[in-house]
């Protein structure tokens, strides 16, 4: 057998290994939480402060109520990571907002220590897990329109464009 032969098997099973289930649900398994909606630069949603600043929107596509235990969860941008220093619970088919405006705090909502940027940026929901931190959901986006949202519709699907409507903390409608 020459090394060519050898080395094929090899690869194939590297790529089948790497194309496995990263828990996004593609599988046909159940997701456990979604990026669902965001804006990412001249957002007109204010805050409790009465600021309007970006923001992310995690959808929890179940039934029943999700628990995200503190610590255990980040959300980040290409740049920076906020672990949720508290824990929150979002209803079953529920939204939970984090304000993208680097204040890092918890007031009545949840703000991280970073700013999304309007050129583009990746945004990534991360657990910390028992073997290692694991992304739940990733989504990258380019040169954001000012004002402009991105999300899915219906919640919690794959299919992701622009919004007619900014929606956070509720349903994206068509």
């Amino acid at each position: 057998m020459n090394k060519l032969m050898l080395f094929f098997p090899l690869t194939i099973m590297i790529l089948i290994a790497a194309c496995g289930d990263d828990g996004d649900g593609s599988d046909g398994g159940t997701r456990e939480l979604v990026i669902n909606e965001f804006v990412a630069r001249g957002s007109i949603q204010m805050n409790e402060f009465g600021d309007s600043t970006d923001w992310v929107e995690i959808y929890n596509p179940n039934s029943d109520p999700f628990t995200l235990n503190a610590f255990e969860w980040s959300l980040s941008d290409a740049d920076q990571d906020y672990q949720l220093p508290e824990t929150f619970t979002i209803p079953g088919n529920g939204h939970l907002i984090f304000w993208c405006d680097g204040l890092d705090t918890i007031a009545t909502q949840i703000h991280t220590n970073f700013k999304l940027t309007g050129q583009g940026d990746e945004v990534t929901l991360r657990k910390n897990s028992g073997g290692g931190v694991v992304t739940v959901d990733s989504r990258y986006y380019f040169n954001a329109d000012s004002g402009q949202s991105y999300g899915l519709f219906p919640d919690g699907s794959d299919n992701w464009d622009k919004r007619s409507a900014s929606t956070p903390g509720s349903s994206n409608v068509d």
